[in-house]
């Protein structure tokens, strides 16, 4: 009998909760001229434009259920109550296939995550002043949207927040914004130039990814510190000015950037990430600081049009492959005394090697003069000494530190003397009788 007391009573509070929550849910809801609303506070007055929440899990609205134009007003009324429209709701707008154009007045001071998802034929939306964060996911989807204007108070960008938005061509990051967050433009696919502020100090992985029409990538000042994974992956930049800042560039940050022609890379990386540059079939040259001490694996793989490589001295490993498909490579300078690891090709096989067949016979190898007995015995870059010499030594990599130097010599990336300065090499000899290089960039 006690069994059945407690099932009953347990079946009561049950119901209990649930009516409960039904009217919580709908206190909180309710329609005025066909929008929705949910009341963000009593007190305040104030509420927030939400979804019409049709009952299905996931499904916030129909596809119609905000169409054409929308003008949201500034205030709205129910139940004789003035509320102040303050918000745009999480998935207010979310699946808003027929919607156009959203007008917001300006007493709006926040947009939710996933607020405009999938509202693909939204071509316009204005973003009023107050407006501090776009959050995730916002208008990710929105294949219609051409330009939008942020806020100068806008002062974070969430993940995804305009990714798949294929026709948009310019969006313009607020001074004040520290990191555009992992997947931020993601398949932009028509986005054209993109100006970073000088407050962003990392870019995400994979914020740029797919954005195949991005030709122009102005970084201002010199305070960003990381790039992401594959961050530019396939981008149409020729070249890219990576500020002196810099310290971490991710994995595949740009690979099959097959217009780039040239990159700079800042004296504060340590290491070139796997496959980094991987692809970039214009890139012709590459000068890597004494500081660089891994190249990892397809660092540069296919890098079909590269002339030269000039690698300092602080290198200690080079990684499959890191220079496979180099097939117009002609100069590679190591300045490293001790010859760097590196993979030899696998028995029977054309791949997996630093280095590929065609590089031992056709690319010259040049290496300090004190130093070419080593890489002359060391496993793989023996290969480059089979029936074939340097083209030229280094003639020393060290110096006493504040001694006085003349210019000995100079040669610009493809190893032809010159007389000026120039992008390149230059060997100087210190008053103390040594002599070093110093590489012009």
């Amino acid at each position: 009998m006690l069994m059945k007391l407690n099932l009953l009573a347990a079946r009561i509070l049950c119901a209990l909760l649930a009516a409960f929550t039904s009217l919580s849910a709908s206190a909180y809801f309710f329609e005025v001229d066909g929008m929705y609303y949910s009341i963000a506070s009593y007190t305040a007055k104030t509420v927030a434009v939400t979804y019409k929440n049709n009952g299905n899990a996931g499904n916030y609205n129909d596809a119609d259920t905000y169409s054409g134009t929308v003008t949201i007003p500034s205030t709205v009324a129910y139940n004789g109550t003035s509320y102040s429209v303050t918000g745009i709701g999480s998935n207010a707008f979310n699946g808003c296939t027929a919607l156009i154009e959203v007008i917001l007045p300006s007493t709006i001071t926040s947009i939710g995550s996933s607020a405009f998802y999938e509202c693909k034929n939204l071509k316009a939306v204005n973003i009023p002043e107050g407006i501090q964060s776009i959050e995730y996911y916002t208008f990710r989807g929105c294949s219609s949207l051409e330009q939008i204007i942020l806020p100068e108070t806008v002062k974070s960008i969430g993940y995804y927040a305009f990714s798949r938005c294929s026709k948009l061509t310019k969006v313009n990051i607020p001074e004040g914004v520290t990191k555009i967050e992992d997947s931020t433009f993601r398949n932009c696919s028509s986005l054209q130039s993109i100006t970073i502020p000088s407050t962003v100090k990392a870019i995400g992985t994979y914020a740029f990814q797919y954005c195949n029409a991005l030709e122009e990538v102005n970084i201002v000042g010199d305070n960003l510190e990381t790039i992401g994974d594959q961050a530019f992956r396939s981008c149409k930049f020729p070249t890219f000015r990576m500020p002196s800042s810099v310290t971490k560039i991710g994995q595949a940050a740009f690979t099959q950037c097959g217009k780039l022609t040239e990159v700079n890379i800042p004296d504060g990386v340590t290491a070139i990430e796997p496959s980094t540059f991987n692809i970039c079939s214009s890139l012709k040259y590459i000068v890597l600081s004494d500081n660089i001490e891994s190249i990892g694996e397809n660092a540069f793989s296919n890098c079909s049009s590269m002339e030269t490589a000039t690698v300092g001295s602080g290198v200690k490993s080079i990684g499959a492959a890191a220079f496979y498909g180099t097939n117009s490579l002609k100069l590679m300078t190591v300045s490293a005394i001790e010859p760097p690891t590196a993979v030899e090709i696998p028995g029977g096989q054309i791949y997996g090697g630093t280095f590929e067949t065609w590089n031992y016979k056709n690319t010259d190898l040049r290496v300090p003069a004190e130093s070419i007995e080593k890489y002359r015995t060391a496993q793989v870059w023996e290969n480059f000494f089979k029936d074939r010499n340097p083209l030229t030594a280094i003639e020393g990599v060290e110096a006493a530190e504040g001694a006085e130097s003349e210019v000995v010599a100079r040669y610009d990336l493809s190893g032809r003397p010159v007389a000026d300065d120039y992008r390149g090499m230059t060997i100087v000899r210190r008053a103390d009788g040594s002599t070093a290089k110093e590489i012009l960039r």
